[in-house]
């Protein structure tokens, strides 16, 4: 249960996970349609950035996780601003490479 310290607990875990993980990916959404020239145009480029996610998921995380949760506050730092940013990246590259290959199946079926 997430709580302050000596507070009652007002969010379980499960729902704020649920709740971070679906804000990110409205992130990721409205920035996919508002920022369409961020999208890389190549399987090559996007390759690059699912490599980059798994380096952001593999040691970026667990470093900023491990150095920031010493106390409250760091641990919101933590959430906030680098485990947000880094999930809305990975969900971001998804949606890249979904729409690559989308594009590249496209006249194949038609």
């Amino acid at each position: 249960m997430i709580a302050h310290p000596g507070q009652e607990t007002l969010l379980s875990a499960q729902l704020f996970a649920f709740c971070f993980l679906g804000g990110a990916a409205a992130i990721a959404v409205w920035t996919e349609v508002r920022f369409p020239r961020l999208a890389p145009q190549s399987i090559k480029a996007a390759t690059l950035h699912i490599g980059a996610t798994i380096i952001v998921a593999q040691v970026v995380l667990p470093l900023a996780t491990g150095v920031l949760t010493h106390s409250w506050t760091l641990a919101m730092v933590a959430t906030f601003a680098v485990a947000l940013p880094s999930l809305v990246y990975c969900l971001l590259a998804a949606i890249w490479v979904i729409r690559i290959a989308h594009a590249g199946l496209r006249g194949r079926f038609h």
